[in-house]
């Protein structure tokens, strides 16, 4: 596994390939808590280059988007594999990570949030 993490204009942009496991998952959780801990009020995660998550990791993304909705921020996952789409759906946390299949969706995503201001995450959010 291997996460590059960059923080510019109040966003972090983690960009993991391989597995996410029990044993890699809290080297990206560490990560995303040192993030969250500066000026970082939105999260984006690219999944692309993913082969496998589990439940540890979607814990660890579901905490980062609480955090940073307490930051009146929030997550958006990039992931365009079959295999992880389902795993995002069955549990539940698709829309609740915002989950798109582009890059290109998920910074529209957050342009929209950081247009709409404090308290309106829901901006920009398919219906």
């Amino acid at each position: 596994m291997n996460a590059e993490l960059n923080v510019a204009d109040e966003v972090a942009t983690l960009r993991v390939t391989g597995e996410l496991d029990a044993y890699t998952a809290p080297q990206v959780r560490d990560q995303l808590v040192e993030a969250l801990a500066g000026d970082v009020r939105w999260v984006l995660v690219d999944l692309r280059q993913t082969e496998f998550i589990d439940s540890l990791f979607l814990s660890i993304l579901v905490g980062a988007g609480k955090r940073a909705g307490q930051r009146d921020g929030d997550i958006a996952v990039v992931c365009d594999r079959e295999h992880l789409l389902r795993v995002f759906s069955v549990s539940g946390t698709r829309e609740l990570l915002n989950v798109v299949e582009t890059i290109e969706d998920a910074e529209r995503l957050i342009a929209a949030w950081k247009q709409a201001g404090p308290g309106q995450a829901d901006a920009g959010r398919e219906e």
